[in-house]
């Protein structure tokens, strides 16, 4: 059916057929057909386009610059019939109807130019080279430019969103700006979502980098929100990408300006709690070379609280628990990317890049326990508080980060044809240190020198990645794709624990102290073929990954070698019922391996009673996703909807097992099966005068097979997410912005986790046109963002609250120079911002 079924009713029969089913001989005939499916098409190519098509590049007449975002609309009876934007190397292709007569193409600052089409040979496509536009000046100076990009674009494998024109993150970090984008949740913690699932890939301008640290995700919060220039959200990534990522990829791609000559952005952050900032994103290009740098240097201090309630319970007596902790995380961040592109030729470019990242926090904890014996009925609010254990943690952490990288594109005289390579070294160190002490007080006044402690943990990783991507067109509306990619890491880490006796000598715990080594080596090579049928495009792809995983606790001598090789199938469908509808039907296998964080057995320490342990024994995830997306818009309003399906086995939870003593122990586990599936709607609309409204809506449910696990079972998780967006473009260059946002209950292993609301508002003044402005944040302003969950096992129950980030307020001023437009490129006089924009870039 793969083979031949471009009848399209049989086809979308089996396809929705082979989408409703989930067992695991289904999925594992679904890998086989994708594949010779792949094969045969190769070989097979189907039908020939009906349609008339043109394609090109638009570039600055005198420079040769492609520009990029510049409008190519098609006209048919003087009306637009449908339209595109060029990509960042200015080419474009658009589809035309019988009877379209010119195609317009519009750039800010530069005189517009109609191209007379009436002339061309139907059923055909035509390349129309390379087109120029000049500078009009007059345009610049007298036109008010506040056209903006669209907040998305719909492409077959991925939707863009572009962050340039939220203000509610202007003044923030990527964690906020992701914390506004649909499908993605940011926790309390930092830690991301997509969908429910916290098992994301994060990639920095589309490869794995040192600026998320050791810490991974959680250190996104030192990257600032003015160095983004967009996020790529790819839920259901094809074979083209690592398939490492359940969930699937956020790509997050930094501003580098395009224009000629020199140019760039200053921006002064300050607000509460304690959050100051600095950043320079700054660019000189030329006909022959491009410089970038970008600078950035923060300082915050937030306030960390919590608390939880346990009680375990024994024959007649109930042991009871109370614990508060408060303190202050946060020190000062530095990032700093330069690099250049020598254009060694027209068509060919090498790019050479260094990023550094310095965090240096200093942290400061107190944890306090209230304990009772009980063997009658009680109430909480009469127990005594007098007698109580305090333990101090005072921490700091030194994390630099240092990544060169060398790039290297080249485009052929064949359109479409393209070679990629890649080689990246990244050298990552973390080194945290604690000072411990515990004593008992009695009405503030010490009883008890109970534990004198300190720690110290040394991290540090040294990667090499090298790839290599080719894309080759068989024909003008087919294409196949191939490449490869290496990936050698090693990190070490090193965890020593030590107590002071009576004699003021400091003696080492064994138990506590351990060497731990972890090396991943991966190897990957796809394939992938795609075609585009008048209306309807396809793409079927393979990647095979061999994965080779070692690790070794020295003291022990405990070690383990994995070694998997696997094939991870992808197919994608999108079928254009109109130039403004959309169908999309896809599917991906995926894998989530342990990380190194997962993997390391032996505890951590920064808390007496309650331990964190890896799990040498931890098995990958893997998973099947299908998704079934579909889009439609108007002149002022657009809607969006998706639903998705995924099937995992081997799920990894955390688990929690309370021992006699009263503390803790929690430890990642292997669950059989998980089974989720949800539905997703986004909408926008700006049909009255000055106002925008944008919002999405997400449920999902998950269900749970954890019987191999007792304390699991089988459990069902429903919850949703929904985001309501507002931006007001007032007089006098003034705009607002709100935002709604919910997170509903959810149900997870031993326990459940209440519903979380918040609200964030932002002001903005151009206090110099298109040069300076001044813009207000508040996050979360009613501090409603904690973490509230209950645990309930066979003999005990928990409850607690969590805040890692109060609310804050800042202040941010932004500055440009030489640059032709703050509020966007492309199009030209005014015009609005949509929430979706119909992006026909051929990205099969």
């Amino acid at each position: 059916m793969f083979i031949f079924g471009f009848k399209y009713n049989y086809y979308f029969s089996d396809l929705l057929n082979i989408f409703l089913m989930s067992n695991i001989k289904t999925r594992v005939k679904l890998k086989a057909i994708l594949c010779m499916g792949l094969t045969v098409l190769i070989y097979f190519p189907a039908l020939n386009s009906q349609k008339i098509s043109f394609n090109g590049k638009i570039i600055d007449q005198n420079s040769k610059t492609p520009l990029e975002y510049a409008t190519v609309s098609v006209f048919k009876s003087g009306k637009i019939y449908d339209g595109v934007v060029t990509d960042e190397n200015g080419m474009f292709k658009v589809s035309a109807p019988d009877g379209a007569d010119s195609l317009l193409i519009e750039y800010i600052s530069y005189h517009s130019k109609s191209v007379n089409i009436t002339s061309f040979t139907k059923d055909e496509s035509h390349d129309l080279g390379s087109i120029g536009l000049s500078s009009d000046a007059e345009v610049l100076d007298g036109v008010e430019l506040i056209a903006e990009k669209s907040s998305l674009q719909f492409n077959l494998d991925k939707k863009i969103f572009n962050v340039g024109q939220d203000i509610s993150s202007r003044s923030g970090s990527a964690e906020d700006v992701l914390n506004n984008i649909p499908s993605v949740t940011v926790g309390v913690e930092g830690e991301l979502s997509m969908r429910g699932s916290e098992n994301v890939k994060v990639l920095i301008d589309g490869k794995v980098s040192g600026l998320t640290g050791l810490s991974g995700n959680t250190a996104l919060k030192s990257i600032p929100a003015s160095s983004i220039e967009k996020v790529e959200i790819i839920t259901n990534p094809s074979a083209r990408y690592e398939a490492e990522g359940m969930a699937g990829i956020i790509n997050i791609i930094l501003k580098k300006e395009r224009n000629q000559g020199f140019n760039g952005s200053v921006d002064l952050k300050a607000g509460t709690p304690a959050e100051y900032g600095l950043g320079i994103n700054s660019n000189y290009r030329s006909k022959s070379v491009n410089f970038f740098a970008n600078y950035a240097i923060r300082y915050g201090k937030a306030p960390v609280r919590g608390m939880f309630d346990l009680r375990r319970f024994s024959s007649d007596t109930t042991f009871v628990t109370f614990n508060e902790r408060m303190g202050k995380r946060g020190g000062v961040s530095q990032t700093f990317t330069g690099g250049i592109d020598w254009f060694l030729t027209d068509k060919s470019t090498l790019t050479g890049s260094i990023t550094y990242k310095y965090d240096n926090d200093d942290n400061h904890m107190e944890v306090r326990y209230w304990d009772y014996t009980l063997t009658e009925a009680f109430n909480v609010e009469e127990l005594p508080r007098n007698i109580y254990s305090l333990r101090t943690d005072d921490e700091f952490e030194h994390s630099p980060s240092l990544e060169y990288a060398l790039n290297y594109v080249k485009h052929f005289d064949q359109k479409d044809r393209e070679l990629k390579m890649l080689l990246q070294y990244r050298d990552n160190k973390e080194t945290e240190g604690s000072d411990l002490n515990e004593n008992l007080f009695d009405n503030q006044t010490i009883i008890e020198n109970r534990a004198k402690q300190r720690s110290n943990n040394s991290e540090g990783e040294n990667s090499w990645v090298g790839q290599i991507d080719y894309v080759h067109p068989l024909n003008k509306e087919l294409k196949i794709e191939a490449g490869g990619r290496m990936s050698i890491r090693q990190i070490k880490n090193s965890f020593l624990v030590e107590e002071q006796d009576d004699f003021e000598n400091w003696f080492r715990l064994d138990n506590y102290s351990n060497d731990f080594t972890y090396n991943e080596d991966v190897y990957a090579a796809y394939l992938i073929v795609g075609q585009k049928l008048n209306r309807f495009s396809y793409q079927f792809g393979v990647r095979n990954e061999y994965s080779h995983i070692y690790t070794l606790l020295q003291q022990t001598e405990e070690e383990h070698d994995n070694q998997y090789n696997d094939l991870f199938p992808s197919a994608f469908l999108n079928y254009e019922i109109t130039p403004s509808d959309k169908v999309q039907l896809s599917y991906s296998s995926r894998i989530q391996r342990p990380s190194f964080f997962h993997l390391n057995p032996f505890f951590t320490f920064s808390d007496p009673r309650n331990f964190f342990s890896g799990n040498p024994e931890l098995k990958p995830e893997y998973t099947d996703s299908y998704e079934l997306g579909y889009l439609k818009y108007w002149d002022q309003a657009n809607i969006g909807a998706t639903v998705y399906y995924r099937q995992t086995d081997d799920v990894i939870f955390r688990l929690t097992e309370y021992n006699e003593d009263g503390t803790s122990i929690r430890k990642p586990e292997n669950i059989a099966t998980e089974d989720s599936y949800g539905i997703e709607f986004l909408f926008g609309y700006d049909g009255i005068k000055r106002l925008k409204l944008d919002g999405n809506f997400n449920f999902f449910n998950g269900k749970i097979n954890g019987e191999n696990i007792p304390e699991v079972g089988k459990l069902t998780n429903e919850s949703y997410t929904a985001r309501l967006n507002m931006k007001w473009t007032g007089i006098k260059d003034i705009d607002f912005q709100i935002r709604y946002q919910l997170r509903g209950p959810s149900t997870i292993p031993q326990g459940t986790r209440e519903a979380m609301n918040m609200v964030d508002v932002a002001i903005s003044k151009e206090l110099i046109k298109d040069k300076l402005t001044l813009s207000f944040s508040g996050r979360d302003i009613f501090n409603q963002r904690k973490r509230v969950y209950s645990l309930i096992g066979e003999n005990y129950t928990e409850y607690g609250e969590f805040q890692w980030r109060a609310n804050s307020f800042i202040f941010n001023l932004n500055y440009q120079f030489n640059n032709l437009s703050k509020k966007g490129k492309g199009g030209k006089g005014k015009s609005g911002e949509k929430l979706f924009e119909n992006n026909n870039r051929d990205d099969f």
